[in-house]
């Protein structure tokens, strides 16, 4: 598969995940964000190289207090603290709808070499989208503890993956 084509199939997983998304919430929007206090943090800690590993963070939103906002910074800050690029869908700007932040937020995942899961994900439709998008795209799953786990064992920098496209193809 080409680049032109693996670039059509996932705008069209995309889209057919948006469609199904929004068949299942039923067109419901979702509240605004809570107010968030100073700068956005850095998506790289400060001097970090650009071979750190990015991960994703997704899990549970609608419907928990604050929308859950407090775990993803928890989540952030455990794994930059463990030496990764963090991707956090909870500082993305404020959305009209449910749609608009599964856009932004699946715009974020493949930016990104693998997800961190937080707790209650499974009862989430959102991150069983994103879930199951990073496994259909070959990036690495797992919880965040795995991946604090992976970052001592083996650091956090990219790993070659058989999956990945080489760039002189």
């Amino acid at each position: 598969m080409n680049a032109l084509e693996l670039t059509a199939a996932i705008l069209a997983y995309l889209f057919l995940a948006c469609l199904l998304v929004g068949a299942i919430m039923g067109g419901r929007s979702t509240p605004p964000l809570v107010t968030r206090e100073g700068a956005p943090a850095p998506a790289l800690p400060a001097g970090a190289p650009d071979t750190l590993m990015a991960v994703y963070i997704a899990g549970p939103m609608t419907g928990l207090p604050d929308f859950n906002y407090p775990a993803f910074h928890a989540a952030e800050k455990q794994l930059q603290d463990a030496g990764y690029r963090t991707l956090n869908p909870a500082r993305n700007p404020e959305q009209s709808s449910w749609q608009g932040y599964m856009r932004a937020g699946l715009g974020q995942l493949l930016e990104a070499d693998a997800i961190a899961l937080l707790p209650g994900w499974e009862r989430s439709p959102g991150a069983n989208i994103e879930k199951q998008l990073a496994f259909d795209l070959g990036l690495g799953v797992g919880t965040v503890d795995n991946w604090i786990t992976v970052a001592s064992k083996i650091g956090p920098h990219r790993v070659q993956s058989p999956y990945r496209a080489e760039a002189s193809r």
